[in-house]
């Protein structure tokens, strides 16, 4: 039928006679479905074999690179001979290719519409991993429309709680806000706060952190017997996180890990006594915008404060997708003082808050999967 895959597999030998790039090319048309020169459809293959022997190895094997890495089809094998020809053993190659990925975002029906996630709260419970459902309705969405994260936590972070390797499940990777930057599975931006700050200023600033800290010891204690009875701050530790390149603070440290239900009960204590907001403050006043410093900080998930310089907030992630006509970003913590606000307001977006992933998923369901 018209549409359909052809189940049987196709074969594709390769020489050194032409690029990878040339293979690459077919091997998409074979994948996704083309017409040949006298307008005859070719329907999709589902399953492609390329082959290649001796030099032409290495041109197989960047040719099923370069599909995997468009997000046109999947290896799912690769297995090495030897072959006699010339009476001489030579090495070959063979790589099966699944297809029935998403293809290219241009070829997509909603290619020219990104939808950016926040992680945490969002897409799973904070600290949490993402549901098996999340990550299918997550795929299904990526079939028509450019999908992509950005959160305030560090890469490995994210990866872990997402259930897997980052550039299979998502066009776009912003870790730290998007500072730390992926596209297709390639890095297009990295640099660390204390490379933005300087030496000196990076040493004076971990040392006023200290002070701020310090002055709310009674407080971080108070809090962290409720929410934790029998703990103390003398048992926790990595008050200060350093990540590639943002840090993040946690007044009752991140070490030991809390429980899911010791973290909910925590944001709920801090919430009511404002802790966090005023070490918000005491930061800005300190390093803040206004100073040489200029260093912003928000409250990020359920028990931290993100920091970075000025302008790497979420937004920054923004100039790396103008190609984009519209933007829809989801996050939780939307409000003013939340490490979602400024993307969630900025003009090039189209702002959703959400409650929690499963508010996430019903707003995927109403807004997009019927358009």
């Amino acid at each position: 039928m018209e549409g359909e895959e052809s189940a049987a597999p196709v074969e594709m030998k390769v020489t050194t006679k032409k690029s990878s790039f040339f293979y690459a090319n077919s091997a998409k048309s074979f994948i996704l479905g083309f017409e040949d020169k006298d307008g005859n459809k070719k329907e999709p293959v589902k399953v492609l074999n390329i082959s290649g022997l001796g030099e032409a190895i290495t041109v197989a094997v960047a040719a099923a690179q370069a599909i995997e890495r468009d997000h046109v089809g999947t290896i799912q094998k690769m297995e090495t001979s030897c072959v006699e020809l010339d009476r001489q053993q030579v090495p070959r190659i063979n790589i099966t290719i699944m297809g029935g990925g998403p293809g290219p975002i241009s070829r997509r029906k909603h290619g020219k519409t990104l939808v950016l996630f926040d992680v945490d709260g969002t897409l799973a419970v904070p600290a949490q991993k993402a549901t098996d459902a999340m990550m299918a309705l997550l795929a299904r969405l990526r079939n028509d429309y450019a999908v992509g994260i950005v959160g305030a936590a560090h890469f490995e972070k994210q990866q872990l709680q997402l259930l897997g390797d980052l550039h299979d499940k998502f066009d776009y990777v912003f870790a730290e806000s998007g500072v730390d930057a992926f596209r297709n599975g390639a890095q297009i931006h990295s640099k660390s706060m204390r490379q933005e700050l300087g030496a000196e200023r990076w040493e004076a600033f971990q040392a006023g952190l200290d002070v701020i800290l310090l002055a709310e010891h009674i407080e971080r204690e108070r809090l962290l017997q409720i929410a934790c009875p029998g703990q103390t701050l003398s048992e926790r530790g990595t008050f200060l996180e350093k990540r590639k390149c943002t840090v993040n603070v946690t007044p009752i440290g991140r070490t030991p890990t809390l429980t899911k239900e010791q973290r909910a009960a925590y944001d709920k204590v801090d919430t009511e006594a404002g802790l966090r907001v005023r070490v918000v403050d005491a930061i800005h006043k300190e390093f803040g915008p206004d100073t040489e410093y200029r260093v912003l900080c928000s409250i990020g998930g359920q028990i931290g404060l993100d920091i970075a310089p000025c302008g790497w907030d979420k937004t920054f992630c923004l100039q790396f997708v103008e190609e984009f006509t519209t933007v829809h970003f989801f996050g939780d913590k939307t409000n003013k003082g939340g490490g979602d606000h400024e993307i969630f307001e900025h003009p090039r977006t189209q702002g959703h808050t959400v409650k929690s992933p499963e508010d996430t998923m019903a707003q995927i369901e109403a807004l997009f999967m019927n358009a």
